[in-house]
């Protein structure tokens, strides 16, 4: 998947309100700006701690695919796919529970 698809996907993820935000992740340091973007959600929840360690955990659990995104290296779709659908996960128990 091209990166910058993969940027707007992450970003309409995370912050659908922002979706024109979505070239913070075509910079450097992907996975800082993932853990940036997706506390800076976070902070605004009841249960704001629950959501920022959820979020560290998505970010570690796929660093590795993470660290290929940001380098702009091939991958197996089937990786990406599970990266996204990590995070659409932790968007639907933190954020769209509000």
């Amino acid at each position: 998947m091209k990166k910058d698809l993969l940027a707007r996907s992450m970003q309409n993820i995370i912050n659908m309100n922002q979706v024109q935000m979505f070239r913070q992740f075509l910079e450097p340091d992907l996975p800082e700006t993932l853990k940036k973007a997706m506390y800076e959600v976070a902070e605004g929840l009841e249960n704001t701690d629950d959501c920022k360690k959820a979020a560290d955990q998505v970010i570690q659990n796929n660093l590795e695919v993470i660290k290929k995104i940001e380098a702009d290296e091939a991958q197996p779709l089937e990786a990406t796919n599970r990266f996204l659908e990590d995070l659409r996960k932790w968007r639907r128990t933190y954020i769209m529970k509000q």
